[in-house]
């Protein structure tokens, strides 16, 4: 039944392969175009001891726009079960 059901949505199926492996190969690119360069990289030094220096590091990786949608679908996926196990649907 199940190798069924998957077989009738298999593009729900592709679409969501492919929708991860090209958000994956965005978030790859991306962060290997804002890596420093050779010169910049000398004197680029982060210690890493530092807290202050993890979170200049995530500032300066990550734009405010992916990590708000990330805290957006971790809260989503936390939620949206926790809901549906309290009021569950009537089918």
């Amino acid at each position: 039944m199940f190798l069924l059901e998957v077989l009738y949505a298999q593009w729900i199926v592709l679409g969501l392969g492919g929708g991860l492996i090209f958000m994956l190969a965005i978030l790859l690119f991306y962060t290997a175009g804002w890596r420093p360069r050779m010169k910049e990289r000398e004197s680029y030094h982060l210690p890493l001891d530092s807290l202050a220096a993890w979170r200049r590091w995530g500032r300066l990786t990550f734009p405010w726009i992916l990590v708000v949608t990330l805290v957006g679908i971790a809260l989503w996926s936390i939620l949206y079960p926790l809901f549906y196990s309290i009021v569950p649907p009537n089918w």
